[in-house]
């Protein structure tokens, strides 16, 4: 009887590693973001490969119907003037904000006119050089940088991060499959819907950053794929579009797309550590003259997430004449706008009504000095800062006001910007005197 005890013990499965995942954001988060985006494509026997890179600062605030998550501090990557997909990887890096209710469901938009707007004096040089090479592909540039593409970009997202988990249990290693219709996100496919089916997991508890010794995040991940019959006519008649072609030019004999999502976060709360989004596409293209050739192409992005330890900003009184500390060459402590990169001088008028942002080169591909040169309306000055209203401004506060910055000390030789309807302690990425001058620079 022993024996068959110790047998029963010997071969009783091992409990089940299940979890129940919970979105339980707090509304102070912070968390700087670095988000890498990889192409690799092969095509008639040729190969490309693009990589970008954007940084921004994700915020989370209370709002009437949940959560606003919004995104500020963006460093964007610098397109060429003559680089069309560089026009569409900068689009896909400023993320639009959104308002999220307590449970962690995506709810709409917040402020978008002016997120599109933002977006497209950003890229609108490069979209007017693309679209002197191809104007068909104006109609492509005006879905990136429509609503309907906001929204459904938005929607994803935060599908990756939250939308997918929240309130769902997992065992681990189990596949849980569903299927649903979609619709496409390009002029002419507004109401056109495809089928897609999905594959989730829990995957394994693994640390949450690198260097932590417990496991106290999970990995959890989602496949997905649309049917290959729906989508290849679709793609088809993509392609044609883009590229200017007659209907019927080219057909795909065979297509597969399959994306996987893979998430590692905390399960008590999805608050993200890393965000892995890979697209992958191959399949056979033939031409209406008959040549058949093979396609492959995989789109990876990674996106980090990192919490620095809460250390609330202190503002500096410089103890003297404000307006002429600030008057100077300045930089941002990282990204293209550098004390060597493309710093900045800061002016005022005589009257000190007036203060004049300029930085020293324009923006690749800019003709005018539109995104070089800003003027402030000063509206007021303490012993540690000097607010002012961006003139033309169109951005707008949740109360629905157009926003007013702070120029704010943080040493004699740094600043940093504070929007007046953040929270009192939130600031952008520091900005430090250039002390050598840019033109003195080792070459």
């Amino acid at each position: 009887m022993l024996a068959l005890v110790f047998c029963a013990q010997a071969v009783a499965p091992a409990p089940s590693d299940t979890i129940v995942v919970k979105f339980a954001w707090p509304s102070n988060l912070r968390a700087h973001v670095v988000a890498r985006r990889s192409q690799y494509r092969t095509a008639g026997g040729r190969s490309d490969t693009t990589v970008s890179q954007a940084e921004y600062r994700m915020v989370v605030q209370p709002h009437a119907r949940g959560l606003l998550v919004s995104y500020d501090s963006l460093q964007l990557p610098a397109a060429g003037p003559n680089d069309a997909p560089d026009a569409a990887a900068l689009a896909a890096a400023a993320m639009p904000s959104y308002v999220v209710s307590a449970d962690g469901s995506f709810l709409d938009l917040y402020n978008v006119a002016a997120n599109i707007a933002a977006t497209r004096r950003l890229l609108q040089p490069v979209i007017d050089s693309a679209v002197r090479k191809n104007p068909s592909g104006r109609a492509v540039f005006d879905a990136l940088l429509s609503e309907r593409f906001f929204l459904q970009k938005a929607t994803e997202e935060w599908n990756a991060l939250v939308g997918a988990w929240a309130g769902e249990t997992f065992v681990r290693d189990e596949v849980y499959e569903h299927e649903t219709k979609e619709t496409i996100p390009f002029p002419g496919f507004e109401n056109t819907k495809v089928t897609f089916n999905y594959e989730s997991s829990f995957d394994g508890r693994v640390p949450c950053i690198e260097d932590q010794p417990l496991p106290e995040c999970v990995e959890l991940t989602l496949i997905s794929y649309p049917d290959p019959d729906e989508i290849r006519s679709i793609l088809a008649q993509l392609v044609q579009r883009i590229m200017q072609l007659p209907s019927g030019a080219l057909s795909f004999d065979s297509l597969d797309i399959v994306n996987t999502i893979s998430l590692i976060a905390d399960p008590a709360t999805l608050r993200p550590y890393s965000l892995e989004i890979v697209r992958e596409v191959s399949g056979t293209v033939r031409e209406k003259n008959g040549a058949a050739q093979p396609v492959d192409q995989t789109q990876e992005r990674v996106i980090q997430f990192s919490y620095a330890p809460r250390r609330e900003p202190q503002p500096f009184a410089v103890g003297r004449d404000i307006f002429r500390a600030a008057a100077g060459t300045w930089g941002w402590a990282r990204g293209p706008h550098t004390c060597e990169g493309n710093p900045h001088t800061i002016s005022f008028t005589a009257a000190r009504d007036t203060m004049v942002l300029a930085f020293r080169d324009r923006e690749e591909g800019d003709s005018t000095d539109d995104n070089r040169v800003f003027r402030y309306a000063i509206r007021g000055s303490t012993p540690s800062s000097i607010r002012g209203f961006l003139i033309g401004e169109d951005r707008r506060t949740e109360a629905g006001e157009l926003v007013v910055w702070d120029l704010v000390f943080m040493s004699p030789d740094s600043y940093r910007w504070h929007r007046t309807d953040w929270e009192p302690t939130d600031y952008a990425m520091p900005i430090v005197r250039c002390l050598k001058s840019p033109a003195s620079r080792t070459r």
